[in-house]
């Protein structure tokens, strides 16, 4: 499957939509759980709406990945920044030091018939990508441990998982628990 990476900006926001789609946790969540202070998954039009203020700013919140020319999945990465109030309090997704700035990349969501294709490795590998190109010091990431062989349903594993971030050359600088390690990419 070939796959072209773009910006999650305001012009891609019908893409975003048919990605996120209107049924299970991503038609919920919006990323929200990232962008936003308080989080209600009960206010999908609340969440979905400030999503949309967040990709027509200044910052793309995301990238989006394209096949035949549909979208067929999405993955929040950007400068740590935009992330940073909700992400500071998260003890699984807490940020470590670093000089210099530093891209997180937290969701990945891919709709079913597109996955098992090598969208979310494209997606990461975009968003190192785009890191790269804008000057970021490094890129980190905190996907769940599947290194031992443990498979992880879909809605947990939205942060990806540590094969594919070691696949794409980034290094184990952190474990919060024995699923969740952090990994980090020195551009």
């Amino acid at each position: 499957m070939e796959v072209r990476i773009e910006p999650a900006t305001a012009d891609r926001w019908d893409d975003v939509l048919a990605v996120f789609g209107t049924k299970g946790d991503p038609s919920r969540c919006w990323c929200a759980y990232l962008l936003r202070p308080k989080v209600d998954y009960q206010d999908r039009d609340g969440n979905r709406e400030h999503l949309r203020e967040v990709v027509a700013g200044p910052t793309p919140p995301g990238l989006l990945a394209y096949s035949a020319g549909m979208p067929v999945g999405w993955v929040a990465a950007a400068p740590r920044s935009l992330f940073g109030p909700r992400i500071e309090r998260s003890p699984a997704l807490r940020p470590l030091p670093y000089d210099g700035t530093v891209w997180s990349v937290l969701c990945f969501v891919v709709p079913r018939p597109h996955r098992q294709r090598g969208v979310a490795h494209a997606l990461l590998a975009g968003a190192v990508d785009r890191a790269r190109s804008t000057g970021a010091a490094a890129i980190e990431g905190v996907p769940r441990d599947d290194t031992t062989g443990k498979r992880w349903p879909d809605p947990v594993a939205y942060t990806g998982t540590a094969s594919m971030f070691l696949q794409a050359g980034f290094t184990e600088v952190d474990r919060r628990r024995d699923d969740r390690v952090v990994y980090r990419l020195v551009l």
